[in-house]
């Protein structure tokens, strides 16, 4: 239990304060700051606020140690901006969006018989 109090006191005594980080420099520019990073065989694998994720070594031209960053409790995947791609509307999206969502719910007999003729039609131009 004293282990989890002193993890605890760690944690928040490192948020909003500034600690070391990894950089990782893509081959096509691009830089990762990451909380540390790991070389393992052919993956270079880091953590950062969104959880651990590896790269494939190939595409990493090099891995700068120990830059600084400020860590804040805002900071973190929760705060990405994500949009909902834009579909160009077609007669085809409407009759499908038309019977895949009515009457306040998803009609899952609708779209069962979508992905059935979506199967038939993969077999057969086999």
């Amino acid at each position: 239990m004293r282990l989890y109090l002193f993890l605890a006191i760690g944690l928040s005594l490192l948020a909003g304060k500034d600690t070391r980080a990894d950089t990782i420099v893509l081959k096509n520019g691009r830089r990762i700051v990451a909380l540390s990073v790991v070389v393992e065989g052919d993956k270079v694998r880091y953590l950062t606020s969104a959880g651990e994720l590896a790269l494939p070594k190939s595409i990493v031209d090099h891995i700068e140690k120990g830059g600084q960053i400020s860590v804040s409790p805002s900071a973190g995947a929760a705060n990405l901006a994500i949009t909902p791609p834009s579909i160009e509307p077609t007669a085809a999206n409407a009759a499908a969006e038309r019977g895949a969502v009515h009457d306040g719910g998803v009609d899952r007999e609708f779209l069962a018989a979508v992905a059935s003729e979506a199967r038939s039609d993969a077999g057969s131009s086999e």
